[in-house]
C-alpha cells in the first residue's frame, strides 16, 4: 500500500495566474530569480495582483540557496512587513523561499504567513517535495531541511510561463531526463511512470 498526501492546493491549467487576482488586501513578498526579473517575466505574474494588494521583489538570491540570502531575505521581508511569501521560478527561489520560511519560523523572527509557489522551470518539483538544501558561503558543505513545514500552500502551475522561457524544442528536451527518471525510478510505481 501506498499513500500520496498533497498539502498543497494546486491551480494548474490555462489563466492558472488569475489565481493572484483573487488575494485581498495582502502585502505579498516575492522571491524570484534575476533571470525571471531581468526577463520580464515578473511583469507579467504582478500585472495580476490587483490594486488591493502591495508587494515587494527580492532578487539578491544565488542558483543555489545559500544561508546568508536566506537571512537577508528574512530582515527584508520583516521590513516590508509581509502577509505572504511567494516563491517565483526555479528551485534556487522556490528553496530560498522554503528556507525563510523554515529558519524565520524556527527562530521566531517571522510570523505565520500564506506561501504560495510558482515555479517557472519545467520539471523542477521542489514546489512538491518536503526538502530543500541550503548552503553557507564560506563552507562547501550542503545543509538538507527536510520536513513537511516547507511545503506550500498553494502552488500555481501555469503552462505560460514555461513556454515564456523554454522554446518548445528545449522544453521537451529539458523534460526527457525528468522522464527517465520517473519511468527507471528504484521506487517508481504506475503513477510515477504515467506522469514521466
Amino acid at each position: 500500500m501506498e499513500k500520496i498526501t498533497f498539502k498543497s492546493d494546486l491551480f494548474i491549467g490555462e489563466n492558472a495566474l488569475d489565481r493572484l487576482c483573487e488575494f485581498k488586501n495582502e502585502k505579498i513578498f516575492i522571491i524570484a530569480d534575476r533571470f525571471i526579473t531581468n526577463l520580464g517575466i515578473i511583469e507579467a505574474i504582478t500585472t495580476r495582483i490587483t490594486e488591493h494588494n502591495t508587494f515587494f521583489v527580492f532578487n539578491d538570491i544565488s542558483p543555489k540557496p545559500q544561508i546568508e540570502h536566506i537571512i537577508a531575505s528574512i530582515a527584508a521581508l520583516n521590513e516590508f512587513d509581509g502577509t505572504m511569501l511567494l516563491a517565483i521560478g526555479s528551485c534556487a527561489a522556490i528553496d530560498t523561499a522554503k528556507g525563510v520560511k523554515f529558519f524565520g519560523q524556527k527562530c521566531g523572527t517571522l510570523k505565520a504567513m500564506p506561501f504560495v509557489v510558482i515555479p517557472t522551470a519545467d520539471g523542477n518539483t521542489s514546489e512538491a517535495a518536503s526538502l530543500s538544501v541550503v548552503e553557507k558561503q564560506t563552507e562547501t558543505l550542503k545543509y538538507p531541511v527536510v520536513t513537511d513545514a516547507i511545503l506550500p500552500d498553494e502552488t500555481i502551475l501555469d503552462t505560460a510561463l514555461i513556454q515564456m522561457i523554454f522554446p518548445k524544442v528545449e522544453t521537451e528536451q529539458w523534460n526527457v531526463p525528468h522522464q527517465i527518471t520517473a519511468y527507471s525510478a528504484k521506487n517508481g510505481n504506475q503513477y510515477s511512470k504515467a506522469f514521466g
